[in-house]
């Protein structure tokens, strides 16, 4: 992924030109691709299809820390000393994953072609919302901006599908700002809340489908892991990598091994620039974004042409939102309800 840097060459003094870091990332005997790795905490750069990552070494100082992380996994960090200095490379090995205590379960397979074919097994309902209702959950956030305020309510969005689509349906979801009720003086705040809500909860179903979106056609620059299964639940890791945009998304969710449903799903954003999550939120006032979603499996009614269907919503999601001008919301919704219109 050496592109990422080539613009910023000019600034680094003609010894260093070209002098970098090589970082593998390991995942059990495999490479890991579209880990973060930052340094200090810092992004630097994601983990390409061969888990390999480059650091300029303008970037770094004896003594610095390098590390790799990916949702699911527990983070693995290195001392940057001389050893990795003279070599230029080092490798950063996940042996562990999350608090799951996952290690003690032996996986049928960790590799991305044997995890898709477990995921395809388990991972069944079909996920999209193809009629138009309305929303209805209570929220609680926080939003900080300086000061920091609890703002408390619940809110309706409505979910209408045009009769002639001319665009791909998922821009349609949600096209109109929900109605809020809250129980405090909203009038600086409203519009943060708005957004927020406005964002969230059609992100939220848009990872669901992504996911079922998966087993029709595994799209290009993704990779998947299976973790393992305890208590009848499996676990996985998922990413996807936007090159074009030098994003990735990360994401760690469950199945259950009997119903065959998505359980719970956590989801990450980051970016290597201050634009590269408008093609997620279709604006560019967004930083970073983690999501946490419990699913629920809802039944539809018939429909004109249609039998019963069977869903996977979102029922309680929680979000942090880092927004560019500095503010972040602590989001979360729940006791959602959809009532689908005739």
């Amino acid at each position: 992924m050496k592109y990422f840097f080539s613009i910023l060459f000019f600034a680094v003094p003609l010894s260093l030109q070209g002098q970098e870091i090589k970082v593998n990332v390991v995942f059990k005997n495999e490479p890991l691709p579209y880990s973060y790795v930052s340094v200090n905490g810092t992004p630097i750069d994601i983990a390409n299809t061969s888990g390999i990552a480059r650091i300029p070494v303008n970037k770094l100082n004896l003594g610095d820390t390098i590390t790799s992380s990916m949702l699911g996994l527990l983070p693995v960090s290195l001392i940057y000393d001389q050893q990795i200095q003279q070599n230029q490379s080092c490798e950063l090995v996940h042996t562990t994953e999350d608090v799951y205590d996952l290690s003690e379960v032996t996986a049928i397979g960790y590799s991305d072609r044997s995890s898709r074919k477990i995921f395809n097994k388990v991972v069944k309902t079909y996920p999209r919302l193809l009629q138009n209702c309305f929303v209805s959950a209570k929220f609680t956030s926080i939003i900080t901006h300086g000061t920091t305020h609890p703002v408390n309510g619940s809110f309706v969005l409505e979910n209408n599908i045009p009769k002639r689509i001319n665009k791909p349906l998922r821009f349609y979801y949600f096209d109109t700002p929900p109605n809020i009720e809250t129980n405090s003086d909203t009038t600086n705040l409203s519009k943060e809340l708005l957004m927020s809500i406005h964002s969230i909860y059609p992100l939220a179903n848009d990872i669901i489908v992504q996911l079922y979106a998966e087993q029709r056609k595994p799209q290009i620059y993704t990779s998947m892991s299976y973790l393992g299964l305890r208590e009848g639940r499996h676990f996985f890791s998922y990413s996807c990598f936007h090159p074009n945009d030098f994003a990735v998304i990360q994401f760690f969710f469950e199945a259950d091994s009997n119903s065959q449903e998505l359980t719970n799903v956590k989801f990450m954003t980051f970016g290597l620039n201050n634009n590269s999550l408008s093609h997620i939120f279709k604006d560019d006032s967004y930083s970073n974004v983690t999501v946490n979603i419990l699913c629920q499996k809802l039944t539809k009614a018939p429909t004109k042409g249609f039998g019963k269907a069977t869903i996977t919503i979102p029922e309680n999601i929680e979000a942090t939102i880092t927004k560019t001008n500095g503010t972040t919301i602590k989001l979360k919704i729940y006791d959602t309800s959809i009532k689908f219109q005739e």
